[in-house]
């Protein structure tokens, strides 16, 4: 009793000191104000995010991503400013362009958050790298603080939302965890190469019995006693064991490495989707990257398609002892998508790129082989033929005026235009329009059921609801469910008099047994799916018919919008703006 009293009378001196190991010292000077609360706010999750423990990164970063920078959050932010903006345009005229520019310069994440954010991408804890990588991804996709606007009433271009140093920074941050990706794939491929090559031996051995001991038992058995012979059946068990159990540690270790793998092929491919959203939004952040930043950027988006295209023909042929599963496939299909559709746009009116794109003839060779490769991806493919006529159409302002192999090269470019990029081009310009209004019908379809289970779900919460309100006792439950219980049978003993036929009461209950088997996860293990996962398939299976169609019509205007020596100088792009106009 004394102990414990001492000890509480301690606990609230503790409490109560100013000097105590959670304590604060007041500061009487300073009046607190909004302004205080929300810079220590500020400064406490920059304090979790830059914290030693990943833990404690990683829920902060969870956290950020479920809110302030989940997509649907800043579509919504988006949508709210060009709604105002084309309000205030609307009411005051020509005079609200200043007020509309001031309002928009009003930035939904603040500097100091995003670098904290950005310095995450490079974290060794791949989890929290992927939840930053997710984070800056949607900023740069759907904020409105990315996108270069400009005032041109004051007669120049050069005021932005966001500074772009920091969208120059975020994107060389990018760069370096793409190219870390790339290496750590390539390493991690090997080892799971060599590693299933191990599992695939010791399962063969486990498979395949040891006839040499087998003949060494067969001898024993003959010449000793039922006894002995049963001890060396025990003894042939016991060494049969071993390979087994060796197979399953095998197989336990490849398993991980793929799971290790494709967090890997997903962070890449994160880098690479925040990257490309980057350099189409911000073309100010791309040319800030200079020479140096122009050379990652070829290495490593040609790279991760190389790395792509080998792990893709791998899977196709099952060789090499490694087999990836869906979800890996998947993400090696994405990341290979993004890094094509990054070079792409980052070849738009970039003479700079081009030139070092010519300077590196491997990267080249790599965009032709993703054409013609059958194995990778639509996306991936028709992007490096964006990026080749991107090339093409550039080729000509690159040369200098002693350039004597310019016509080599264009002779050269024409080549592949017309072999390799015009076929592909015909291949999924093919519209039809029995898919597709066979994939619109599957849609609406799916949809319709998605709501009505929606509804469902809606009505069982509100009557749940509403029985947790009246404070039902659990007899009256029960006396109400019997209730309904007999209602039932007296119903199905009524049409059973009515005459019901009992191959028809058969059939019925047999349809019966088979749903309640299929809902079970019976029937060869098949798993029931949702109205929701229906329609997410359904919107997924039109994503991939229409999709490379729309990217096709683009890469096609594209290609004819004019090529050669008549697109060198100012005259040329003004005839195009007529024409398009």
């Amino acid at each position: 009793m004394g102990k414990a009293t001492k000890r509480n009378r301690n606990k609230k001196k503790s409490r109560g000191s100013a000097g105590g190991p959670t304590s604060v010292p007041p500061n009487h000077n300073v009046p607190s104000t909004a302004a205080d609360t929300s810079t220590s706010s500020s400064a406490g999750i920059l304090g979790r995010i830059r914290h030693g423990d990943p833990r404690v990164r990683l829920g902060a970063l969870t956290a950020l991503s479920a809110t302030v920078l989940s997509a649907d959050v800043l579509s919504a932010d988006a949508d709210a400013a060009a709604a105002a903006a084309s309000r205030n345009d609307d009411i005051m005229g020509a005079n609200s362009s200043r007020s509309s520019k001031n309002n928009s310069n009003k930035k939904n994440v603040s500097d100091g958050l995003l670098k904290a954010i950005a310095e995450r991408i490079l974290d060794p804890d791949v989890p929290v790298a992927l939840n930053a990588a997710g984070c800056i991804s949607n900023y740069t996709q759907f904020s409105s603080d990315v996108e270069d606007a400009y005032d041109f009433s004051a007669g120049s271009g050069s005021n932005i939302v966001r500074n772009s140093s920091i969208l120059a920074g975020i994107g060389e941050v990018l760069l370096g965890r793409i190219d870390k990706c790339r290496i750590d794939i390539e390493r991690m491929g090997q080892g799971l190469a060599a590693a299933a090559t191990v599992a695939a031996s010791e399962v063969a051995a486990a498979a395949t019995p040891d006839h040499v001991e087998e003949a060494d038992i067969m001898d024993t058995a003959d010449a000793n006693t039922t006894d002995t012979c049963s001890k060396n059946k025990m003894r042939k068990k016991k060494k049969k064991t071993k390979p087994s159990s060796n197979a399953t540690t095998s197989r336990n270790t490849v398993e991980k490495m793929m799971r290790s793998l494709n967090q890997q092929w997903v962070l890449a491919n994160l880098c690479l989707t925040a990257l490309s959203a980057l350099v189409e939004r911000s073309p100010t952040a791309l040319e800030r990257l200079g020479g140096d930043g122009h050379v990652s950027l070829i290495n490593d988006t040609v790279g991760i398609l190389s790395l792509a295209a080998q792990f893709l023909t791998t899977a196709g042929s099952n060789g090499g002892g490694v087999i990836m599963d869906d979800a890996t496939t998947k993400s090696v299909s994405d990341a290979a998508s993004s890094s094509a559709r990054c070079i792409h746009s980052a070849l738009d009116e970039n003479l700079p790129l081009l030139r070092s794109l010519l300077s590196t003839p491997t990267a080249l060779q790599t965009l032709v082989s993703t054409i013609e490769s059958g194995t990778m991806p639509s996306l991936a493919r028709l992007h490096c033929a964006g990026a080749l006529v991107t090339c093409r159409h550039l080729l000509p302002r690159t040369a200098s005026s002693n350039d004597d192999c310019l016509d080599a090269k264009l002779d050269e470019m024409d080549g592949v235009v017309t072999s390799v990029v015009l076929p592909l081009l015909v291949q999924y310009l093919d519209y039809r329009p029995d898919v597709a209004n066979a994939l619109a019908a599957r849609i609406m379809a799916t949809e319709k059921d998605m709501l009505a289970e929606m509804e469902e779900a809606r009505m069982e919460r509100e009557v749940e609801k509403e029985v947790k309100g009246r404070h039902e006792s659990a007899r009256s439950i029960a006396r109400r469910q019997k209730a309904i219980k007999e209602q039932k049978r007296a119903a199905a003993a009524t049409a059973a008099v009515e005459g019901m036929d009992e191959d028809e009461t058969k059939g019925d209950s047999n349809l019966s047994k088979a749903a309640q088997e299929r809902a079970e996860g019976g029937g060869g293990g098949n798993v029931v799916e949702t109205a929701e996962d229906l329609y997410d398939k359904a919107v997924e299976a039109w994503r991939a018919s229409c999709l490379p169609l729309k990217l096709a019509v683009e890469v096609t205007a594209n290609l004819c919008a004019g090529s050669g020596q008549d697109q060198v100088g100012p005259s040329f792009e003004c005839g195009m703006e007529d024409d398009e106009m």
